[in-house]
C-alpha cells in the first residue's frame, strides 16, 4: 500500500449476539449462519495441525465487503483525497461488518485500517514468536502474490491448491497461512473482474474517460498482498492478544467473530490500496 498515513490497529475480538441476525438480509443471515457452523466441518490437516476458522468464509466475507463499500461508493464518488478516502472507505467497512451480524456495542472493536507500518511491525512479531517454517512459509505466499503481475491466472491457481509446504504443527500458525492464500486468491479474482467498475465511479469529467483503467499498469500483486496481509496482521495481532485463541474456544460463535474481524482486516485496506493506484494512475 502507497502513501499512507498510519492508524493504530485495535486488535481486540468481539463475540456476535445471535439476536442481530434477524436484522440481516437472507443472503448475509446465511453467510454468518455459515461461518457459526463451520466448526463442525473444518478438517484436519497436516501434523496435529487444524483449521480454527474457516479460510474460504473469510475470504468470501471479504469479496463481499468490498461490494458493499463499492454500493457505498456509487452513492460518494467525489473523495477528496486520501484522507478522505480511507476516512470514508473504514467506515463502510464497519458498517459492513455491524450490518452482518456484530452487535453494535462491539463497534470499536473492528480493526483500522491496516497500514504498510502496521504490516511491518507484524511481520517483525511473527518473526519472534512463530516457527522458522511459517515465516518460511508466509515469505512464499507473499512473493507468490507479487508474482500475479507477470502470470495472473497461474497465480490464483496455486493460491487455489495451496497447502503448506512445511509441516506446520501450530493451529494458529497454520490456519493463518490458509488464510492468507484464500483471500489473496480471492481478492485477484475480485479485482480482476471489479476494478474497471471501480474506477469508473470515481471517474472525473474533467479527468477524461478512465474506461481503460484496469490495462494501464495496475498492480494487482499489490493489491492481493495488502487484502492479504491486512488480514494476517489482523490475525497475528489477535494472537498476540490472546483474545483470538480465547474466543475459538468458545464454539461457533466464537469461530464466526473470529473471522468476520480477519476479514474486516483486509477490506477497507484493498479500497485504499485500489484508490490510491488509481491517484498514481491520473
Amino acid at each position: 500500500m502507497k502513501h499512507l498515513k498510519l492508524k493504530s490497529v485495535v486488535l481486540i475480538l468481539t463475540l456476535f449476539a445471535g439476536a442481530t441476525f434477524s436484522s440481516c438480509s437472507d443472503d448475509t443471515s446465511e453467510l454468518l449462519k455459515e461461518n457459526q457452523n463451520s466448526q463442525k466441518t473444518l478438517s484436519t490437516n497436516r501434523g496435529n495441525s487444524r483449521l480454527l476458522w474457516d479460510p474460504v468464509l473469510v475470504a468470501r466475507t471479504h469479496n463481499t465487503g468490498l461490494d458493499y463499500i463499492f454500493e457505498q461508493l456509487k452513492d460518494n464518488p467525489k473523495l477528496a483525497n486520501i484522507d478522505e478516502a480511507m476516512d470514508f472507505f473504514e467506515d463502510k467497512d464497519k458498517e459492513f461488518i455491524i450490518s452482518n451480524g456484530l452487535n453494535p456495542k462491539y463497534e470499536s472493536y473492528i480493526p483500522s485500517i491496516i497500514t504498510q507500518e502496521d504490516i511491518t511491525q507484524s511481520e517483525e512479531n511473527m518473526k519472534s514468536i512463530f516457527s522458522n517454517k511459517f515465516v518460511s512459509e508466509y515469505e512464499y505466499l507473499h512473493n507468490l502474490i507479487n508474482q500475479a503481475n507477470s502470470d495472473y491466472n497461474s497465480t490464483i491457481e496455486t493460491l487455489d491448491g495451496y497447502n503448506p509446504n512445511k509441516k506446520i504443527k501450530s493451529d494458529w500458525e497454520y490456519t493463518i497461512l490458509m488464510t492468507m492464500a484464500k483471500v489473496g486468491e480471492f481478492s485477484l479474482e475480485y479485482w480482476k473482474s471489479n476494478v474497471q467498475k471501480w474506477a469508473e465511479v470515481l471517474n472525473k469529467p474533467e479527468q477524461g474517460n478512465k474506461t481503460t483503467f484496469g490495462f494501464l499498469g495496475f498492480d494487482w500483486g499489490d493489491v492481493g498482498r495488502s487484502d492479504a496481509e491486512g488480514a494476517v496482521t489482523t490475525a497475528v495481532g489477535l494472537f498476540v492478544d490472546g483474545t483470538g485463541e480465547a474466543l475459538c474456544a468458545t464454539g461457533p460463535e466464537g469461530v464466526a467473530a473470529t473471522g468476520m474481524v480477519i476479514a474486516a482486516g483486509g477490506i477497507a485496506s484493498s479500497a485504499v490500496d485500489f484508490y490510491n493506484q488509481y491517484l498514481d494512475l491520473f
